[in-house]
């Protein structure tokens, strides 16, 4: 089950130049998107089409319904989701271009098949129903680009993970801000950069402290307790439970390998985020 996390997380650093990488903040201002926050929510949703602000904010829970408000729908009337969508793979493209420009193109173009087949995959295990920005990645088209076919392939496996993640939190007494305020308990968050990063201010915020220690998973001083490790770990482990079907058709030996080839691939990657992004900072 570890290995669909691991695999997941070395795919998920070659996808979040969508949001770091300069080349894709300069692709975002040069569609007519106004700031950072427009151009992320924007270009994340854009692969389900210009939808109104009601369904960004169900499918991005851990943010606040201000910051999102302040976005969508307007974004949509500055550029269309597809065109959002042309210029930010143009830029990731030029982005793997220079981070990968040492890797050898055969090298890279078996990297980029495996890649697509285990993330083709997913569908075979009819993963579609109620993973919305799952589903809506996987029914764009394959790219050409080796460079852009592992892009893809990383985007598929991120949003499937995050929305498998989102469907069991659900099911559980945690709103989106609780779960961020668990989440910057862990040693592998900033907890300033979590809540600063997902909008919600102080009084909001220690609301969801209170409400965690009441229930005896954190402490004050926003700490974990025995129980609410426990319970955050068991959700990771229900987590990699539901993602692991895909490792499984694939295969584990080949998920194996592919995880070996993409590692280094993934720390090419990481060495263009700026210092601020959570995967420099956590960077193994």
């Amino acid at each position: 089950m570890l290995l669909a996390r691991h695999l997941t997380r070395a795919l998920d650093s070659i996808h979040v130049l969508a949001y770091f990488d300069r080349e894709v903040l300069a692709s975002w201002k040069d569609v007519g998107l106004k700031g950072y926050w427009m151009g992320y929510f924007a270009s994340r949703a854009a692969a389900m089409g210009p939808v109104e602000a009601a369904v960004v904010e169900a499918t991005f829970p851990s943010f606040d319904v201000a910051r999102i408000r302040r976005a969508i729908p307007d974004a949509w009337s500055l550029a269309t989701p597809g065109e959002i969508l042309a210029a930010r793979d143009e830029a990731v493209g030029r982005a793997l271009a220079e981070a990968w420009a040492d890797v050898d193109a055969a090298v890279l173009a078996d990297v980029a098949a495996r890649a697509r087949t285990f993330a083709a995959g997913i569908d075979v295990v009819g993963a579609r129903a109620s993973l919305p920005l799952f589903a809506a990645n996987a029914a764009r088209s394959w790219p050409e680009d080796s460079a852009l076919v592992i892009f893809h392939a990383a985007t598929l496996a991120r949003e499937y993970r995050g929305d498998r993640h989102l469907a069991l939190l659900a099911s559980t007494p945690l709103n989106g801000i609780a779960a961020n305020v668990l989440a910057g308990a862990t040693p592998a968050y900033d907890r300033d950069w979590v809540r600063e990063s997902r909008g919600w201010d102080d009084e909001v915020w220690q609301d969801a402290v209170d409400s965690l220690v009441d229930r005896g998973w954190l402490t004050p001083d926003e700490q974990f307790t025995t129980a609410g490790r426990a319970w955050r770990s068991e959700l990771e482990t229900r987590t990699d439970e539901l993602t692991s079907a895909p490792v499984v058709a694939f295969g584990e030996d080949e998920a194996d390998a592919l995880l070996d080839d993409l590692r280094p691939l993934a720390a090419a990657a990481i060495e263009r985020l700026p210092d601020s992004a959570p995967q420099k900072r956590t960077a193994d």
